[in-house]
């Protein structure tokens, strides 16, 4: 019985290294949509513009998880990329948070003047309002 168990044991020198939790694409999609769904409803519109103006130090955070993300999506490092997601919705609920605090006023949007105003005055607010939330995510 010793030999058997001998020539297992060194059988196992031969044995592929088996990573302990194998990366899916799919399953880092399903993690970034979820983390990105969960954001979303509370994100409120303009949060992350006014951090960049008023609290770059929060939005430098959230930039830093969603960089650490990226970088462990690319490596196929599922841990790595719930850490780094874990980190972004935190960021994300401390950005959030400051922002509807108001721990910093935001400026007020600039009015247009009425010579630059169309002949479709809904259509300048509508474009006026896309322009508030252009880069907000």
């Amino acid at each position: 019985m010793g030999g058997l168990r001998d020539r297992i044991k060194g059988l196992e020198r031969f044995r592929p290294e088996i990573p302990e939790q194998q990366f899916e694409s799919r399953q880092g999609y399903r993690l970034i949509r979820e983390a990105l769904a969960r954001v979303s409803r509370a994100y409120p519109a303009g949060a992350l513009e006014w951090a960049r103006q008023h609290r770059p130090e929060l939005a430098a955070a959230q930039r830093a998880a969603l960089d650490d993300a990226e970088a462990a999506y690319a490596g196929e490092d599922v841990e790595g990329l719930r850490r780094a997601l874990e980190r972004f919705g935190r960021a994300m609920r401390e950005l959030t948070a400051a922002f509807e605090a108001g721990e910093v006023e935001a400026p007020a949007p600039a009015e247009s003047p009425p010579e630059a105003i169309g002949l479709f005055p809904e259509m300048e607010e509508g474009r006026r309002r896309a322009a508030q939330h252009r880069g907000a995510l």
